[in-house]
């Protein structure tokens, strides 16, 4: 975000959401939870996620276990699962 000014408004309205407790519900197919958990992986491993937005980071890392616990309970999607935080070098 380069603009300061819809910095500013883009700040007061996720405050504004978050003082007011508004949830934001999400539903996903087996398939599309598996694929955001994947993408997480990936994303987590760009070297400035932690850097440059640890908090960012930390919540990425905690929603990705936290599809990874309650989807990949069985031997094959646990196993793809777990190869997915391997670094692939």
């Amino acid at each position: 975000m380069g603009d300061p000014e819809l910095q500013q408004e883009f700040l007061a309205e996720i405050r504004a959401l978050e003082e007011s407790r508004a949830g934001v519900p999400f539903v996903f197919r087996p398939s599309e939870a598996f694929y955001l958990l994947a993408l997480l992986q990936l994303a987590l491993r760009h070297p400035g996620v932690n850097r440059d937005a640890p908090g960012a980071g930390k919540f990425g890392y905690e929603l990705a276990r936290n599809i990874e616990s309650r989807l990949c309970r069985t031997p094959a999607m646990a196993e793809v699962a777990r190869q997915g935080w391997e670094d692939p070098a």
